[in-house]
């Protein structure tokens, strides 16, 4: 029961950071906690659901990952989810698929690697 305190605090960073960076909908998130800490995937993913539906997409993926960390104290590692549509695009952050089709030159030594999204009628051209 005492990681209410901290599962309120996550739920409201994670609507402060969707409201700063133009979120729509949180599809995944990694999130670091304490070892002691009682908060699991399944705790997290229903407080989230309870308490923040307007910023989740339908599917929504939990990791926890626990560390030596202070506390009562939770850090959010990475944020994945789509944006409000705008004229600038971002450039999407994805984690490869093993085995890779691509070759190994294209983000190499590193689990994760970055996509452009079009945002000119050139681009859409030639997407």
């Amino acid at each position: 029961m005492h990681d209410t305190f901290l599962l309120n605090k996550i739920s409201y960073a994670l609507k402060e950071l969707c409201n700063e960076h133009k979120i729509r909908g949180i599809e995944q998130f990694t999130l670091v906690v304490n070892h002691d800490s009682h908060i699991d995937e399944k705790s997290l993913r229903e407080h989230i659901k309870l308490h923040n539906t307007e910023i989740i997409a339908s599917e929504l993926r939990v990791e926890i990952q626990r560390e030596e960390i202070e506390k009562q104290t939770a850090i959010i590692k990475s944020i994945q989810g789509e944006t409000f549509g705008s004229h600038k695009r971002p450039i999407l952050i994805l984690n490869k698929k093993e085995p890779s089709i691509l070759p190994d030159i294209i983000a190499p030594n590193t689990r994760k690697i970055g996509i452009m999204l079009p945002y000119t009628p050139l681009h859409f051209r030639y997407y």
